[in-house]
């Protein structure tokens, strides 16, 4: 495999040679390790040794909540090093051969990540980062890349001096629209999909390189930008740094989280026209490059650094709970950026100084009445703050106040959030008003983001049939 295809984890751990120097907990000495993925992306680690098994005692009570911090590190004849990390013992086997007089113990264990410097010495280019899910059937890609692969051949006629040698040089050139040249945030990063490896043709694996040395929160930021511009979820593996000479430097590989796989399943959707012509599925460079760098740019904004994870596990959810996954993120931008506007947004019922004049009214009328202490503070807390809007009330302001209209299906949607939150039971089981109003607050969120982030002027209207264009501004209309 080319270093420009995918992750080499397993490969690069074998050819290097690497042994174990600091074994941690594992049993040593350890004479053979291997690192690998399972067929949802996990990393294992498997050990043998000739040491038997001792009784040892438990290292943490059953039901123990902690961050795995246990490591094992490596080192290879070629000066590279290595640590793996969350190093947990899942499974021991022993096996021993009483007529040779052998023993070998097998350890396998589940790893967090697995990271290594090479030899090697220089500046970062480039950095690849390792990716899956990236679905190159559904979109028509802008932009090629262009493979050429050369080979030399050679024939000999004769024997020393009297020798003659005959060379030819063969090319093979291709190229395909499988990828993405983009410009986000000023850094400039290239998505693109690659061949499967036989067997693991479902991650749909690609990778995403950046001409530079972007740091890991500023990746992250773009992988997001782009997941929700794109409308799927990008799985992340972890990183390759290579020199400007392109030798590699560093790599780290991680657990990959798919949500137990159901990434893979997810329909594309983006929550904004990103192709054209309307309706096509070619990509827009220009349409996606503005959604991706507005939600780039508002990232430490609204919450939204945190949306990506919590979005798609709405997506994934179970119908008769993704309403309330919907409402919690709505509700948590809503807030942050209510926050943000200050006394520019009207949280209050009347004016204060309407509700001083009511609220010593009401403390005079119950001066009088047998009251404890505990129940007085009671009542003044609670009409102290008495002058606060409903949430109800609140989010009908904030649509107003960044002008998007709702129509009565998406301000009934509402309700489903709080069914969902509070699991009140489903009227009549009635799912096909369930799902469609996840849809709508789907679309509500959508956007949302959208007109706070200046990302787009035009929403997919994923409710309605044939999934019309509309502007930011309207809402669905039945």
């Amino acid at each position: 495999m080319l270093f420009w295809e995918w992750e080499r984890l397993e490969s690069y751990v074998e050819k290097n040679f690497f042994r174990i120097s600091d074994p941690g907990k594992l049993l040593a000495p350890i004479r053979s390790v291997k690192i690998w993925r399972d067929h949802n992306l996990r990393l294992f680690m498997e050990t043998k040794s000739a040491q038997h098994l001792k009784n040892r005692e438990q290292e943490y009570p059953p039901g123990t909540v902690r961050m795995n911090e246990d490591a094992v590190e490596f080192i290879s004849p070629g000066g590279a090093t290595a640590r793996a990390y969350g190093v947990d013992i899942r499974n021991t086997k022993s096996h021993s051969n009483h007529q040779h007089g052998t023993h070998e113990t097998t350890q396998t264990c589940s790893l967090h990540n697995f990271e290594t410097v090479t030899s090697r010495t220089g500046t970062v280019s480039y950095i690849f980062d390792w990716v899956a899910n990236i679905d190159k059937g559904y979109y028509i890609w802008p932009d090629i890349a262009k493979d050429s692969m050369q080979e030399i051949s050679t024939r000999t006629f004769g024997y020393g001096d009297e020798a003659v040698t005959l060379t030819t040089t063969s090319t093979d050139e291709s190229g395909s629209r499988n990828c993405l040249d983009l410009n986000i945030g000023g850094f400039r990063a290239i998505l693109g999909s690659t061949k499967p490896e036989t067997g693991r043709e479902n991650v749909k694996p690609g990778y995403i390189l950046y001409i530079g040395d972007p740091d890991e929160e500023t990746r992250k930021r773009i992988r997001d930008s782009l997941s929700f511009a794109l409308g799927f979820p990008i799985v992340y593996l972890g990183c390759a740094k290579y020199s400007e000479k392109q030798e590699l430097l560093s790599f780290k590989a991680i657990n990959a989280y798919s949500m137990d796989g159901r990434a893979y399943n997810v329909a594309v959707m983006p929550p904004a026209p990103i192709s054209t012509p309307v309706g096509s599925n070619m990509l827009d460079k220009g349409k996606l490059e503005k959604v991706a760098t507005s939600f780039f740019a508002n990232y430490n904004n609204y919450s939204l650094s945190s949306l990506n994870w919590v979005y798609w596990h709405a997506v994934t959810a179970p119908a008769h709970m993704a309403a309330a996954y919907f409402g919690a993120i709505i509700e948590t931008i809503q807030k942050k950026y209510i926050d943000g506007e200050g006394a520019k947004f009207n949280n209050l019922i009347i004016p204060k100084r309407e509700y001083h004049t009511l609220k010593t009214a009401i403390f005079e009328a119950i001066k009088d009445c047998d009251l404890t202490p505990e129940i007085r503070k009671v009542f003044h807390d609670k009409i102290s703050n008495g002058n606060t809007i409903s949430l109800k009330v609140r989010s009908q302001r904030f649509f107003e106040h960044i002008n998007l209209s709702m129509g009565d299906a998406e301000v009934n949607a509402w309700q489903r959030r709080n069914d969902a939150a509070h699991g009140n039971e489903l009227v009549d089981g009635d799912y096909i008003s369930l799902i469609k109003d996840t849809k709508l607050l789907k679309l509500t969120l959508h956007r949302i983001v959208l007109k706070i982030t200046g990302a787009s002027s035009e929403y997919y209207d994923y409710y309605s049939l044939n999934f019309p264009i509309r502007s930011i501004q309207s809402g669905v209309t039945e």
